[in-house]
């Protein structure tokens, strides 16, 4: 009957955390040197890991819940690092240089903002290559699926640099998920779209240092 008892007990208490943890965000280790103040904004389901979250929707794994990115608790230059991914694009294109400069003042004097943003260049070269606006539609104007999911600015490399250098930021340069973070994190730094048994790279990767 114990026998019985004990199992019943282990069996109920692992379907109790399997249940408790069944839409909890897998965490990410990097291979990144924690030094620093480190902002993954607008992290939506990524759960980095030595990284302060924040995002407009309530994850587990979300430090901050912030609709407009209020980054008001942070001092002037005292992040080490920003990262942000397919973030830039909801915001309107003056919105987004007033939203990098307060970014800018934000970063400790050497610190660097590390963006990815759908690249243009590479949505209408996949357009022209298959001809079917609705490869590349929510890529350039959000997938709408929820409030805050619609895209007010486009960029490729050109349009992204030298807003990154009218702010003053430096030492621009491209840069891979893998080559910084020492593995994919499951966002669209290096995600993909695939048609027709082909896979797409449509991002484009910055970092900036101030």
């Amino acid at each position: 009957m114990n026998l019985i008892r004990n199992f019943i007990i282990k069996t109920t208490s692992w379907i109790n955390f399997v249940i408790r943890n069944f839409n909890q965000n897998i965490p990410i280790y990097t291979n990144q040197n924690p030094k620093g103040l480190k902002i993954h904004l607008g992290c939506g389901n990524i759960n980095l890991q030595g990284w302060i979250n924040i995002d407009a929707r309530d994850f587990k794994h979300v430090h901050l819940i912030s609709d407009g990115f209020d980054l008001s608790k942070f001092k002037e230059n005292s992040v080490a690092e920003f990262y942000l991914c397919h973030v830039l694009e909801h915001f309107s294109f003056s919105e987004s240089k007033d939203f990098l400069k307060k970014l800018y003042n934000l970063l400790e004097p050497g610190g660097q903002i590390r963006v990815s943003v759908p690249d243009v260049e590479k949505l209408f070269k996949l357009y022209n290559e298959q001809k079917k606006l609705n490869v590349i539609k929510n890529a350039i104007m959000g997938g709408q699926s929820y409030t805050n999911d619609f895209h007010k600015s486009i960029y490729d490399y050109e349009e992204l640099k030298n807003i990154l250098e009218s702010i003053n930021f430096k030492n621009i340069s491209s840069w891979k998920t893998k080559d910084v973070f020492g593995q994919s994190i499951g966002d669209w730094s290096d995600g993909v779209y695939k048609y027709n048994m082909q896979s797409y790279d449509i991002s484009l990767n910055l970092v900036g240092k101030k």
